[in-house]
């Protein structure tokens, strides 16, 4: 092999060699460039996950907080509404007593202003029974149905059960304070003697009133 030959030798060597570095320095190139591009695709989108991620933990925290919050508000509420109806039941129960109260009170008291009724028609017609006169003042607070010539009374029959109002009650206990009533049955004082019925200390209420 001459000298010629051994240089062309030795220059296509250098040159492929050349090639070969270039060719694997472009290579080492593009794949890092290409590594560099998806590392930096990687760091952004693992930046967007942490933001993501501290907002939805961000989010999380006030859903817990107003939850939190939210639950002690209806708790107080409820326990707000526990009392108040506490105390109704209480004030219901406090107005229901006294309502009892009242009505017991009210019921004896009719029971005395019946009684103190028996006791005064008893007397009144006892002395009727005995003096055979009906009081000149039953006569004269009489209604227009007084006759003066005979001295007698027409008035209209008033009934009234045992379970009648209080009004009427109260009423007839003022009407009889201040003066008899014109309700009485007719009754005359011609005589000297009385057309009342015989009236038993059982029905004699009753039998006033029409029964």
């Amino acid at each position: 092999m001459t000298q010629m030959e051994k240089e062309k030798l030795e220059f296509k060597n250098e040159l492929e060699t050349q090639y070969a570095s270039g060719w694997e320095k472009a290579q080492g190139e593009q794949s890092s460039l290409r590594c560099s591009i998806i590392l930096k695709g990687l760091n952004t989108s693992l930046q967007d996950w942490l933001i993501r991620g501290k907002n939805e933990r961000r989010v999380a925290r006030e859903i817990e907080a107003f939850l939190k919050q939210n639950i002690l508000a209806n708790e107080n509420a409820a326990e707000r509404w526990r009392n108040r109806y506490n105390e109704e039941i209480k004030a219901y129960e406090s107005k229901n007593n006294k309502l009892r109260s009242d009505i017991k009170m009210k019921q004896n008291k009719l029971e005395m202003l019946e009684d103190k009724v028996c006791m005064f028609l008893t007397y009144n017609y006892f002395l009727i029974e005995i003096t055979g006169v009906i009081p000149e003042r039953w006569l004269l607070q009489g209604r227009k149905g007084y006759d003066p010539a005979s001295r007698s009374l027409v008035i209209p029959s008033i009934r009234c059960s045992l379970a009648g109002s209080y009004s009427f009650g109260f009423g007839f206990l003022l009407t009889v304070l201040v003066g008899w009533f014109p309700g009485f049955r007719a009754a005359t004082a011609t005589s000297g003697c009385s057309t009342r019925p015989e009236i038993t200390r059982r029905n004699r209420l009753n039998a006033h009133f029409g029964g």
